[in-house]
């Protein structure tokens, strides 16, 4: 009996073990390798890998190019059987000036020849003060070059993300000064340590209504020294230290004074309201990773109300009855709220 063709078909192939298909094989490249921003004038350390899919005679060349340099042979070595290799080399400090420079990296055997390049740039310093009248707003340097593990040349950014720092900060009540508002984030390539510091408040006083802080030479601006306080997904502004204040008055100091006592608060005398409404205010502080930031952000601080004062304009306010018939009645004195 002749079988038919579709079943004579599957019965030899049932018979035949078909092998999964080859992986495809490995490129000869250069890869992890970190190019962080250098600094002028100083010895940078580059580490570097390579990878092959058979050991073979290699021959490995790394040339260094800037404005002032051109093909400078950096590093040469020969290997005889080079599969996995992994190798470094310190760029003395002479080459490392001008603003940027690439390094060339060549593989060469008997039949092939790889290149790849990774640019590098010097750490830079930059000055954030062009604030945007939004809640938040972001500003960051792509400068960190790495050659990935595909062998991808690529640059990074160092990056800060502010929230907050608007035109105008308001307040409901004139009491205290409150930068709770005030936060940023920070977002780097690798696990740089990130610094803070010159981190101060200027607080715009021609009259003098915070006699006891520290002035501005002109003698135009209170100085009160800021710090950066780590919080939950990012940073926030606070103190350096404890504030003195007295507490009839609300006259507030950096230094203890006989009848003040402690506060974590920057408090406003009470009886400034009308001058301290609308107050100019300067924040200044550096944040150092691989590069530098420095901050300087103007705004002003406005209070809605007064704390005590006319029923129009304070949040507490006296109000005075007497009585209609005059005659003896007692005057009413009525403390309003809100």
């Amino acid at each position: 009996m002749k079988l038919p063709l579709s079943v004579f078909v599957a019965i030899s192939m049932a018979g035949i073990i078909v092998d999964p298909p080859d992986p495809e094989p490995l490129e000869r490249l250069f890869f992890n390798v970190e190019g962080p921003p250098y600094h002028e004038a100083e010895e940078y350390l580059v580490n570097f890998k390579y990878r092959s899919p058979v050991a073979e005679s290699t021959r490995f060349d790394i040339f260094f190019s800037s404005a002032s340099y051109k093909d400078v042979l950096v590093y040469s070595l020969q290997v005889s059987r080079a599969l996995d290799f992994a190798g470094s080399l310190t760029l003395p400090s002479f080459l490392m000036a001008g603003s940027s420079a690439a390094l060339e990296f060549q593989a060469t055997g008997y039949d092939f020849q790889i290149i790849q390049t990774l640019p590098l740039y010097r750490a830079t310093r930059l000055n954030i003060a062009a604030f945007a009248d939004v809640a938040v707003q972001s500003f960051g340097l792509a400068n960190y070059c790495r050659i990935d593990e595909t062998g991808t040349s690529v640059c990074l950014g160092e990056e800060i993300t502010f929230e907050g720092y608007t035109a105008l900060l308001s307040t409901d009540t004139y009491l205290a000064l409150d930068l709770e508002p005030l936060r940023f984030r920070v977002s780097q390539p690798d696990g740089q340590p990130i610094r803070f510091f010159n981190g101060y408040l200027y607080i715009g006083d021609p009259f003098r209504a915070l006699p006891l802080f520290p002035r501005t030479p002109d003698n135009l601006e209170a100085i009160v020294p800021l710090a950066i306080v780590a919080e939950e997904g990012g940073y926030g502004i606070g103190f350096t230290s404890t504030f003195y204040v007295e507490p009839t008055t609300f006259l507030t100091s950096l230094w203890p004074i006989g009848g003040f006592v402690p506060s974590a608060k920057l408090y406003f005398p009470k009886d400034r309201f009308r001058t301290l409404q609308n107050l100019a205010i300067q924040i200044v502080f550096d944040i150092a990773m691989h590069n530098t930031f420095a901050i300087n952000y103007e705004t002003t601080y406005f209070s809605e109300q007064a704390l005590i004062g006319p029923c129009l304009e304070a949040r507490y306010c006296v109000t005075t009855t007497t009585g209609l018939t005059g005659g003896g009645v007692p005057e009413v004195v009525t403390v309003t709220y809100g």
